[in-house]
């Protein structure tokens, strides 16, 4: 009995995770179809621009903090408010010098003020993200992303006789400062010790290997996207961001699954982390089939985008890789070997940016494809390989 109830509470925390991590990236999706549909996949292509500016500076002004922050807290749980309030201070100082290049950036004329508003929400939202994760607060956050998406849906209607690009940013810049509004109150207690900028930038270099982690992984994520950018038209931008938005949603259930056990895999023994390893294999496979096949429709039925069949098995490749290495990489990071899966991934980076600096001419977004699939297999076997050999 005691051990259904436990099985039924970890189900429970996994699917309120599912829809926590779902909801941010189907809030893009949900207006890329609208954008699309009623106007076209140029607008679209001219925003993701904007979309990748702010993806990089939020993964600069984070610093790593999430995944940093979530190993302190599970070390020290009765010191959240002072780990908090630590990575949250230091980062700050990096929101600020972000907002200082963005007011002299000649790349968003006209639009700086809107961008600020969003990068600043978007900012101050993910400074919270470490506390919803550990203390599991999955229906606040939840409530607020949908009451985010509603605000934007709304103005998508207001704005439906003349939408532009000034209009569309205005549409996430809203949206995304009612969400940092809303999600305030998980604040924890302020226990913010004396704090100098010397010791803010001693708590950066804590971090540091989490943020070179994080920027190697977002290079790793998405490398193909920013070349699909630099190297094609706005239309192919705008298919190939929303063909990637979904698999990197398909790779975040692979986290999902995982995320409620995070805080745990740090004390787990290593016949846990067997057991745990052929589960997840299990789930993967079985996830992984069923979101490529629905990707595979939503592109031909909703977005109305006309891809041959064999994107249906190159969907299924992408994806599967996480689950034969992410365990692995946070067993490693336990351990204190979190440079080396720095290492491994910007290694995937690299070669992520070189197969598509060769490919895309020859296969165009097909060529994008092939080199994530790569690039994945590759950091999968690297990774896989130094947990065997650290046992």
């Amino acid at each position: 009995m005691r051990d259904s109830r436990k099985t039924l509470y970890r189900s429970k925390l996994i699917s309120l995770e599912a829809v926590n991590f779902v909801l941010k990236p189907l809030h893009i999706s949900i207006v890329s179809i609208i954008i699309i549909r009623q106007y076209n996949s140029e607008l679209w292509g001219e925003f993701i621009l904007f979309l990748l500016g702010i993806e990089m500076l939020l993964t600069f002004v984070n610093w790593g903090q999430k995944p940093f922050l979530i190993r302190e807290f599970s070390r020290v749980p009765s010191l959240i408010g002072i780990s908090w309030s630590k990575a949250f201070f230091s980062r700050i100082i990096l929101l600020m010098f972000s907002l200082v290049l963005i007011s002299i950036s000649p790349f968003i004329s006209g639009y700086k003020i809107i961008f600020s508003v969003w990068f600043i929400s978007r900012c101050l939202t993910s400074f919270i993200e470490p506390i919803i994760q550990f203390n599991r607060k999955y229906k606040w956050s939840i409530l607020t992303e949908v009451f985010s998406l509603g605000v934007s849906l709304g103005l998508l209607y207001l704005f439906s006789n003349d939408l532009d690009l000034g209009g569309l940013l205005l549409v996430f810049a809203l949206s995304s400062l009612v969400k940092m509004l809303l999600i305030v109150p998980l604040v924890p207690s302020w226990k913010l010790p004396a704090m100098s900028l010397q010791k803010a930038m001693l708590a950066l270099s804590i971090s540091f290997p989490f943020f070179a982690l994080s920027v190697s992984g977002l290079i790793q994520t998405k490398g193909d996207l920013y070349m699909v950018t630099a190297l094609l038209d706005k239309v192919d931008i705008a298919k190939y961001q929303i063909i990637i938005g979904f698999l990197v949603l398909g790779q975040t259930i692979s986290s999902i699954v995982l995320g409620p056990f995070q805080k745990n895999i740090y004390r787990f023994k290593e016949n846990e982390i067997k057991g745990l390893k052929t589960s997840y294999l299990k789930i993967g496979w079985i996830s992984t089939s069923i979101l490529s096949l629905g990707l595979f429709l939503v592109l031909k039925l909703i977005y109305q985008f006309e891809f041959p069949i064999l994107y249906l098995l190159l969907f299924v490749a992408y994806l599967m890789p996480m689950y034969f290495y992410l365990i692995e990489s946070q067993f490693l990071i336990k351990n204190g070997f979190e440079r080396k899966v720095l290492y491994y991934t910007i290694m995937a980076a690299i070669i992520d940016v070189v197969l598509c600096i060769a490919l895309i001419p020859l296969f165009e977004l097909t060529g994008a494809l092939y080199s994530g699939i790569l690039s994945r297999i590759i950091l999968a076997r690297l990774i896989v390989f130094s947990y065997k050999k650290m046992k």
